[in-house]
């Protein structure tokens, strides 16, 4: 009778090690880390390569660059519509890096934390939940980003998309505010991770919006004399610019400003020269 007891308690023993075992186990079933949550910097199309224009331009030497006014205003003016809807929802993704995630099952991590808007953008503060969920045989994750502002009781999801576990390539949709949650841009990126040559597109994707299907592509171009690249679609009309971020000098091609399929060159001092 002894041994019949010591038996069933050892059974009992190994049952209820299995079963916790077993439950951590379907709890996360591949032992998988929290994802890496992907750069800010993806969000944002860098303007460096365009150089800084002195405060004491005439109207004569600004007539003597305009090329590179037509190029910098064309890549600032996306820049300012991409700053403007989604400087607030960027930052407050960016600051999940100060937080820990917490696994809530089915492959899901989640980041929960307060965001409070600069005195610009209303000093609102947001209560913030950032999920990432492993798919596709956890070689992607899906991000969810939700936010609330305090007391309004109303959730908004600003951020969703999907990028591959190496962010080697992914795609996002903000949607334009609480008032009016329905997508209004798409981010899509692409990183060669052989040469670190990076390509990011900006689409208006608002329906019934004027500029819907208008976009701004930017890209490295590493090892070329001209190692960054912008597209800008506008109604029908393709705008290339190539500048080097160092030197600042460039060109740029628009056939709906200037007449032709030629490029239109600048120096390192943004004064028009023949290319």
């Amino acid at each position: 009778m002894k041994r019949l007891i010591v038996f069933l308690f050892v059974l009992g023993t190994l049952f209820l090690f299995q079963s916790c075992t077993q439950e951590n186990n379907d709890d996360n079933p591949d032992n998988l880390a929290a994802p890496s949550i992907p750069n800010p910097a993806l969000f944002t199309i860098p303007v460096q390569s365009f150089g800084v224009q002195s405060g004491k331009e005439t109207s004569t030497t600004r007539n003597d660059k305009s090329n590179w006014i037509h190029a910098g205003l064309s890549v600032l003016v996306w820049n300012t519509v991409v700053f403007v809807h989604t400087a607030v929802p960027i930052a407050a993704f960016g600051n999940a890096f100060d937080y820990e995630a917490k696994y809530i099952g089915d492959l899901t991590w989640e980041w929960a934390y307060e965001y409070q808007a600069p005195p610009a953008n209303g000093s609102i503060t947001y209560d913030v939940t950032l999920t990432g969920t492993y798919i596709d045989n956890n070689d992607q994750v899906q991000w969810t980003m939700t936010v609330s502002e305090q007391g309004s009781g109303k959730d908004f999801v600003w951020y969703e998309g999907i990028v591959t576990v190496g962010h080697s390539e992914g795609t996002f949709t903000v949607n334009k505010d609480p008032e009016n949650p329905q997508p209004y841009m798409e981010i899509a990126f692409q990183r060669n991770t052989s040469d670190n040559n990076v390509t990011i597109r900006f689409s208006n994707v608002l329906a019934g919006d004027e500029g819907q299907g208008d976009y701004i592509e930017w890209r490295t171009q590493n090892g070329q004399e001209f190692d960054r690249g912008y597209d800008v679609w506008n109604k029908q009309s393709l705008l290339q610019i190539e500048a080097n971020e160092i030197q600042k000098d460039g060109r740029v091609k628009h056939p709906a400003h200037f007449g032709d399929e030629n490029w239109h060159c600048w120096d390192t001092d943004q004064f028009n020269i023949d290319c």
